[in-house]
């Protein structure tokens, strides 16, 4: 497949088949591509914890209690900022309205109805692998860029072997159950989880909707005959 389909193509799997493994050398063989990833002055900030069998159950187990039971999260990093311009909104908006109540039926704002479905989250979707990206305590914003370029290697990686992801923050919310669970004993911050599978037959293909590049872009220096 052409790159760019490749890169087009790319969407969050919410479905996988738990009957089917992901070997070690496949996921080895993306982090190693996903390594090249660029960072500030080749620092490389990121670390990962892969997690498969029992121990990915244990975790899953875990984060279902913690959410059913309400527990504060522990997120290390504000993922989002309080005051959004309208084309974020409109993002977020179009995303809920797209996973909630177009597949699901569910109105935006019913709460209660929602919550089985992002439950879903903590069960990493059937993922037979899920993948723990982390980044040094003392990280600054230009260190999550870094990490951003590096996830989206991994997500891009998974997509050329067949393999379905999804970037989950709703992990890293629970930081502090993660590392009790898994026995993580640094002050690591939790970028994000990611589930890694072979997409089940079941899951939605597609995404929610995407801006068009013209609004988000602003051409310079084009004349007419070079902008087709």
């Amino acid at each position: 497949m052409n790159f760019l389909k490749i890169i087009e193509s790319r969407h969050s799997t919410r479905a996988f088949d738990p009957t089917r493994p992901v070997s070690k050398a496949a996921v080895h063989s993306i982090l190693h591509a996903a390594r090249n990833a660029p960072s500030s002055q080749n620092n490389q900030p990121w670390r990962c914890i892969v997690i498969a069998g029992q121990e990915r159950d244990n975790l899953s187990k875990s984060l279902l209690h913690a959410y059913d039971n309400n527990l504060p999260t522990s997120p290390g990093y504000k993922n989002r900022s309080n005051v959004l311009d309208s084309a974020q909104q409109a993002g977020i908006d179009g995303s809920g309205k797209w996973w909630y109540t177009d597949i699901h039926g569910i109105p935006q704002e019913d709460k209660d109805k929602r919550r089985p479905i992002y439950r879903k989250n903590y069960e990493f979707y059937g993922a037979p692998i899920h993948v723990l990206l982390c980044v040094p305590e003392k990280s600054v914003e230009g260190t999550f860029l870094d990490a951003g370029a590096f996830l989206q290697n991994i997500l891009l990686g998974c997509a050329a072997l067949g393999l379905g992801a999804i970037p989950q923050f709703s992990v890293a919310a629970y930081s502090e159950v993660v590392k009790a669970t898994l026995n993580i004993s640094n002050n690591d911050i939790i970028v994000c989880g990611i589930s890694i599978g072979y997409p089940s037959s079941q899951a939605v293909k597609g995404g929610p909707p995407r801006h068009e590049v013209d609004d988000f872009t602003k051409w310079i220096g084009f004349d007419k005959e070079n902008t087709e």
